[in-house]
């Protein structure tokens, strides 16, 4: 009995040894996402996409999405229902996630979609220049550590700004009539970033 014991003693510490070696990519794609959690993200097929465990407080979560469906031709577009419908969405998605901070620049079409999440979780939208990125990117690495953090931004900043936290080009650019990209991005105490890359 003894020998059973000890047997079945090193297999569970060997498979707690193996699931807790489980490597998570820099780089995860997903599809199409159903809800986001503090240390993974639920898909809509069922899926489990790993995000980097808080095992302290030093773990900084930064979601960046692109503001939701924009009305045509007017200086300072409103959203559209379509993007208002997204909106929406978007803050059901972010229901079982905790944000400290929500960033939005000073657009009505950004602001209208962090509208939802910021009245939903009681924060308030505060706004950033998204014509110094790096510096907001910076502020964010430097002074946010810990938190979870919302930036809503446009078709030509949110690239720059999954790129920057990333420290490479990860996207190139995004398409004027997609408005479905959602990048959840990770940085741990040593500054190491890793993104998942979802839908929604």
């Amino acid at each position: 009995m003894k020998i059973k014991y000890t047997n079945t003693f090193y297999l569970v510490l060997l498979m707690v040894t193996i699931s807790s070696c489980v490597k998570i990519p820099k780089i995860q794609m997903g599809n199409n996402v159903q809800q986001i959690y503090s240390s993974k993200a639920i898909l809509k097929n069922g899926d489990i996409l790993k995000m980097v465990k808080k095992v302290s407080e030093c773990t900084t979560t930064i979601i960046l999405v692109r503001h939701a469906e924009k009305m045509k031709d007017q200086k300072d577009p409103n959203l559209t229902k379509e993007g208002n419908m997204r909106a929406e969405k978007l803050k059901d998605i972010l229901s079982t996630i905790s944000l400290n901070q929500i960033y939005s620049s000073d657009y009505n079409r950004t602001q209208q979609t962090a509208k939802p999440t910021s009245n939903a979780q009681g924060i308030k939208v505060t706004s950033y220049n998204p014509r110094a990125l790096n510096e907001f990117g910076n502020m964010v690495v430097e002074t946010k550590e810990g938190e979870n953090i919302l930036v809503v931004g446009h078709s030509n900043t949110t690239p720059v700004l999954l790129n920057y936290f990333m420290k490479e080009e990860i996207v190139k650019s995004i398409s004027e009539s997609d408005y479905g990209n959602l990048f959840v991005i990770n940085i741990d105490k040593k500054k190491q970033a890793k993104t998942l890359i979802l839908r929604f």
